[in-house]
C-alpha cells in the first residue's frame, strides 16, 4: 500500500485548472505516485475525457460497453506493450490511476487498431439505473426477445437471490412491503 498519493477534489468550473494538472502529473510523476480525483456525478462524464488525453484522442466519447464485453487478447498486449509498458505503467496502475477497463479496451482499440473495429448495436440490453425500468425505456420481453439475446439488471436489485439468514416471519414480510413500496 503507498505511503503517499496525489489527491485532487475539483468540479466542473476547474476544468482547465486540472487538465494543466493532469498533464503536469503525466510528464512529472517519475515515481507514479498514485493519483486520485474526486468530483460530482454530474460531472464526472467531463473529467473522463482522464482516458482520451492519455491517447492523446480528442472528438466523440464512446460507450464501449455495457455487458458482456467482447475482448481479444490482442487488445489488451498492446494496450500494455505500446502504452502502458512504456511509460512505466502495469495494468493494475492503469485501473488504480482510472478505474474503468472497458474505457482503457476501448480507447486502446481506437489507438492501435488491434483488432478491425466493427460497430453492432448492443448484444445484451442494460437496465443500469432504476429509471430506466419505469416508462417508455422499458422493453416488452417480446420485444426485448427479438432485438437481444439478454437482458442486464443491476445485480443489487433482485433481492430475492440474496442470501438472507432465516430471519423472522415479520421481518421477511416488512422488506417484502418495503421493495413493493418503491416499486409505485
Amino acid at each position: 500500500m503507498s505511503k503517499l498519493i496525489f489527491f485532487c477534489k475539483s468540479y466542473l468550473g476547474d476544468i482547465n485548472s486540472f487538465e494543466r494538472f493532469w498533464a503536469s502529473l503525466q510528464k512529472h510523476n517519475v515515481e507514479n505516485i498514485p493519483f486520485f480525483a474526486c468530483v460530482t456525478e454530474k460531472d464526472l462524464d467531463i473529467f473522463k475525457e482522464k482516458i482520451k488525453s492519455f491517447f492523446d484522442r480528442s472528438g466523440p466519447d464512446f460507450n464501449f460497453g455495457p455487458t458482456p464485453y467482447i475482448w481479444s487478447k490482442n487488445v489488451w498486449k498492446d494496450l500494455y506493450e505500446k502504452t502502458l509498458k512504456p511509460s512505466g505503467k502495469s495494468f493494475w496502475d492503469a485501473i488504480i490511476e482510472i478505474p474503468s477497463e472497458i474505457m482503457w479496451y476501448g480507447e486502446a482499440i481506437l489507438e492501435h487498431k488491434s483488432i478491425p473495429l466493427i460497430p453492432i448495436d448492443p448484444l445484451m440490453k442494460a437496465y443500469l439505473y432504476p429509471w430506466q425500468l419505469k416508462g417508455s425505456y422499458k422493453l416488452p420481453k417480446k420485444k426485448l426477445a427479438k432485438i437481444y439475446i439478454g437482458v442486464v439488471y443491476q445485480s443489487n436489485w433482485e433481492f430475492e437471490l440474496n442470501y438472507i439468514e432465516k430471519k423472522k416471519f415479520f421481518s421477511r414480510i416488512l422488506r417484502s412491503l418495503k421493495r413493493f413500496l418503491k416499486r409505485i
